[in-house]
């Protein structure tokens, strides 16, 4: 037997109960809805020994590229925000509508402490925001691309139960079978949502995808995982699930059956 679950990104420590930073360029005309271009401080995890250099160095070599860990994902946005707000400001560019830059702390874990937060707040209530700027993906060119929709992570733990027993021995119904159908399943469903790509049907941002995370088995003990006991129920892993917009609608797949959101 397989369960699923729905799990939401663990937090690694208890932040601020806002915990932002923000940046404001006034208007001219305060009467009209402002702009707001939001970028994140927080970066993920870095193999240093895979790097050229040091991952969080920032070093930036002779041809102008810099090496840092989340120089991409997002540090450029941010960048480029600012750069071309001061290169503006400078030209004596007097827009008329209000700018507002947010750089929040924990969108690679979820952005519950963060842009969530702010996104109820009274503070952000009062900017009276008409349109929200935000992450997209990268171009191999000079042009930028703008996105109109969000991609929705879904953390799915499975867990599979099934019979126990001694390593040296064949059983029925086991954890390590039952769980192999539900990869087969969601492997089947991935193949197709990237079948998709590869033949040049559907952009990256208009199919879902779906990654096997985390992968855990085993029986535990103090001093680690006894080699030759297979559990009943402790083989389980971590799918991570990232619904797209299609037009108007979020499209989430969940095993055999789909749910269509209309706005």
């Amino acid at each position: 037997m397989a369960v699923v679950e729905y799990r939401r990104p663990r937090r690694q420590s208890a932040p601020d109960p806002l915990s932002l930073s923000s940046i404001k360029w006034p208007d001219s005309d305060p009467t009209l809805s402002s702009i707001l271009l939001n970028s994140y401080t927080d970066v993920v995890l870095a193999e240093h020994r895979k790097w050229p250099h040091h991952p969080f160095s920032a070093l930036v070599d002779p041809s102008g590229k810099i090496y840092a860990r989340g120089s991409q994902d997002m540090k450029c946005n941010g960048l480029q925000y600012l750069e071309a707000i001061r290169r503006l400001k400078a030209s004596g560019f007097k827009q008329t509508r209000t700018v507002y830059l947010s750089f929040v702390p924990d969108e690679e874990i979820g952005g519950h402490d963060g842009a969530e937060k702010f996104a109820e707040s009274d503070i952000f209530k009062a900017l009276n925001v008409g349109i929200v700027l935000d992450e997209g993906l990268a171009s191999p060119s000079e042009h930028y691309r703008a996105f109109y929709a969000e991609r929705c992570p879904w953390w799915l733990i499975i867990k599979a139960t099934g019979a126990p027993g001694h390593g040296a021995k064949l059983y029925d119904n086991t954890a390590m079978e039952n769980i192999l159908k539900s990869i087969e399943s969601v492997r089947r469903f991935r193949a197709s949502q990237f079948d998709l790509v590869k033949a040049g049907l559907k952009a990256e941002g208009e199919v879902v995808s779906v990654n096997m995370a985390f992968l855990k088995a085993g029986t535990p003990c103090p001093t680690g995982s006894i080699g030759l006991l297979f559990s009943s129920n402790r083989l389980r892993f971590l799918v991570l699930l990232l619904g797209s917009f299609l037009i108007v609608r979020f499209v989430f797949f969940f095993f055999a059956q789909f749910i269509l959101l209309s706005n």
